[in-house]
């Protein structure tokens, strides 16, 4: 059932919002505000050619105590932040995938690739995502 917030809960609402950093969402904050707003995400897709000629993709595994998807493999991604360089190489982000979820295991020899977007409710809300290799 929605309630109807007073004008005082938004002006609460709204003071907290605007001492968090540029860019950043507390976890819990993250999960209340990606569960009212679509989110934009990006996702890349890391292959190689294998020694057999295979072509092999690297995907992740979530952590254990991933509030929505716990222990399942994935394709390494990040929210785009407010702080994120302009542009549209996704430069910014593509360097949080590559320390943050790659370890710094994984490195590029071409810049990352557009593939396409995708627009779609996932379990902690709704996210326009787009993909690059």
């Amino acid at each position: 059932m929605s309630k109807t917030l007073s004008d005082d809960e938004i002006k609460q609402a709204v003071d907290v919002l605007n001492r968090v950093p540029k860019g950043f969402l507390p976890q819990a904050l993250f999960i209340a505000v990606a569960a009212k707003v679509t989110m934009p995400t990006m996702e890349l897709v890391p292959v190689r050619q294998n020694q057999n000629g295979d072509v092999e993709v690297l995907l992740t595994q979530r952590p254990n105590d991933d509030p929505y998807w716990p222990s399942q493999w994935h394709m390494p991604g990040t929210i785009i932040r407010a702080s994120d360089n302009e542009g549209t190489d996704f430069s910014s982000g593509v360097e949080r995938v590559l320390q943050n979820e790659l370890h710094g295991t994984v490195h590029m020899i071409d810049k990352p690739r557009y593939i396409g977007m995708k627009f779609w409710d996932v379990a902690r809300g709704r996210e326009l995502g787009t993909y690059d290799r």
